[in-house]
């Protein structure tokens, strides 16, 4: 007896936005953006902070 493999969760995801799947990689794309900006912009705060 074959055990049925149960969908990943990204691929019930994707079966819920179905045509939009694009919007939903360009906001991961976005946030990864957003968010290693923010990283820069933190080292940078702390740098000045230092110099202080």
């Amino acid at each position: 007896m074959k055990k049925e493999k149960k969908p990943s969760s990204l691929g019930r995801l994707m079966g819920y936005v179905g045509k939009y799947r694009y919007l939903i990689y360009a906001s991961w794309v976005l946030s990864a953006c957003s968010a290693s900006l923010d990283v820069e912009n933190e080292t940078l705060i702390q740098t000045a902070l230092w110099q202080l």
